[in-house]
């Protein structure tokens, strides 16, 4: 007869995962209309069509680049224009990009999960028609083998049975708890000496970069920077004569590419958390606002909220089909264990149509020079294996108006739906495995976005956006352990070394009448005296008889 072991289902993962490598992506673009740029106001990128090709201990990592610059030039008459050049899929000239990226325990030929953001991006005038562009990408990277396997820990079982053990380990992370903190962000910009004056506001962003966690005596610690940038109106200088006349769009950025970025630290208290802990931890902005409160000094304010996710890292210790020889059947002790396993999505698409109005007191649109979004207030919730996904869409336009008083060349205004005139919009992900109590946290962007008058006071507005999301799902399985013979009447077979691992309620002579011995001879083998009392979990050698 063969040794029964009751197999628990588990999907075990062999993770190897590299999280915000950086890439620098130096291109130059060549504008199709020929014009020659005199300043750039406003450059932005995307990575679109991203893949991964593992190689061993390797990534070789490709996309697209879709880009888009709002920029001044002279025209033939001399006049300073704004025009918008783009560099798209759907035009058929977006940018392509590959790059290398060391993955250590990576596969070759191996499914590999891959994403890349946009960290940094900026362009200078290059030579006659061009821009020079230097993109910073954030690479994320994951390849996870899968397997199920029966989880043994310290068998031991009499009369001694030969497993065979085929031994697989992987890293888990035993959940230790979570925390959701708020906090509040104010901060004074001070303009760059080279940008001029500020007039109002029209377009900002601010995001996380460089963030690090430390745990400390009873605290944690959420270490980073803040990377903004505002567009705005520059303010009419003091001398001149058409005061009315509005400025021109200018953009200030406070980057980690600059000397002026807003560095912050934030402690959490969190008493008895282990120094051994890894932590997660994700930062979103809710109502975020920049102000010109002087016309050097800007005030950035906003609400971030934090999720904190601790975990002590363990080794797991499987044993693959196992296999006996031995005359009986034996049950053997099992308990609950739990990992925590990551599960991932790949990019769903998300389409937003709406039209909207300008409001009465803004003025016609003559000329469209481009639309803004950023995704807001986004939040999830899991439900019967989706993610429910809300939030809504903030947009500004930047256009030239119809009316006389705004109707000279390189001359613009702009019109935002902020707040509660965002555009609101809902999304489901399906996402297999997950548990009503999971932790999901998604990342929205905004892949593209287009724009048709319909009028002078009224936008369409075709909105595209690409939702991933990020799972923590607690796994129960059954491991056995402290496994030992429990039927007592059995024919046991002679062997040169016999172990026993006492259970408890156990003593020497219960044990040693079981295995046909004396007390003396048992004790003896295992230097312990004859009175001592045996503690349960220890192994105990037993003499042959």
């Amino acid at each position: 007869m063969s040794l029964t072991v009751q197999k628990e289902v588990l999907k075990a993962e062999n993770i190897a995962a590299q999280h915000g490598t950086r890439v620098v992506i130096e291109k130059k673009l060549v504008l199709s209309n020929g014009a020659a740029p005199d300043k750039i106001i406003l450059f932005m990128a995307e990575a679109q069509k991203v893949q991964g090709e593992a190689g061993n201990g390797y990534v070789t990592v490709t996309g697209l680049l879709e880009m888009e610059a709002l920029y001044s030039e002279i025209n033939p008459d001399g006049q300073l224009e704004l025009s918008v050049a783009r560099w798209s899929e759907a035009g058929g000239t977006a940018v392509p990009f590959e790059t290398t990226v060391e993955l250590p325990g990576a596969a070759s030929g191996g499914p590999i999960q891959t994403w890349v953001e946009v960290e940094q991006a900026g362009a200078v005038p290059g030579d006659g028609d061009s821009l020079d562009a230097c993109i910073t990408l954030s690479v994320n990277l994951r390849q996870s083998r899968q397997a199920q396997y029966t989880v043994v820990n310290d068998l031991l079982a009499t009369p001694p049975v030969q497993l065979r053990n085929e031994h697989w380990e992987f890293e888990s992370l035993e959940p230790v708890g979570a925390k959701n903190i708020e906090w509040a962000i104010d901060e004074e910009l001070t303009l760059p000496v080279s940008m001029p004056d500020a007039d109002h506001i029209v377009w900002w962003q601010i995001r996380v970069t460089d963030l690090e966690t430390r745990v400390g005596t009873d605290t944690v610690y959420l270490n980073g920077a803040l990377a903004c940038e505002v567009l705005y109106v520059s303010a009419v200088p003091e001398d001149d004569e058409e005061e009315t006349q509005p400025g021109m769009l200018q953009l200030a950025r406070w980057s980690e590419n600059t000397a002026n970025v807003i560095h912050f630290t934030h402690g959490l208290e969190w008493p008895g958390l282990d120094p051994e802990c890894v932590l997660n931890a994700t930062i979103r902005f809710k109502g975020t606002s920049v102000e010109a409160f002087d016309a050097r000094k800007l005030r950035l304010q906003a609400r971030a909220t934090s999720r904190l996710e601790a975990a002590l890292p363990q080794t797991v210790a499987l044993l693959e089909n196992c296999t006996a020889e031995t005359g009986e059947t034996i049950d053997l002790q099992k308990k609950p264990a739990e990992i925590t396993q990551y599960l991932y999505t790949d990019p769903t698409e998300h389409v937003i149509r709406d039209t909207v109005a300008l409001p009465f007191d803004v003025p016609e649109i003559e000329r469209i020079f481009t639309v803004l979004g950023r995704p807001i207030n986004v939040t999830a919730e899991p439900a019967d294996e989706k993610v429910l996904i809300e939030g809504a869409l903030e947009l500004t336009l930047l256009y030239q108006g119809g009316s006389a008083e705004v109707a000279e060349a390189g001359v613009a205004t702009a019109v935002s739906w902020i707040g509660d005139e965002a555009l609101p919009f809902q999304m489901a992900i399906d996402v297999d495995d997950l548990t009503p109590d999971a932790l999901v946290d998604p990342l929205v962007t905004l892949r593209d976005i287009d724009y048709e008058m319909l009028g002078p006071d009224k936008v369409h507005i075709d909105a595209l956006l690409t939702a991933t999301v990020k799972a923590s799902v607690n796994r129960r399985f059954m491991a056995v352990t402290n496994a030992a013979l429990i039927t007592a009447d059995v024919t046991r077979r002679k062997a040169s070394m016999l172990f026993y691992l006492v259970q408890t309620g156990d003593t020497l002579w219960e044990i040693a009448r079981r295995y046909n011995t004396t007390v003396s001879h048992l004790a003896e083998a295992n230097d312990v005296s004859e009175d001592d009392a045996v503690q349960p979990g220890i192994k105990l050698q037993i003499p042959k008889a």
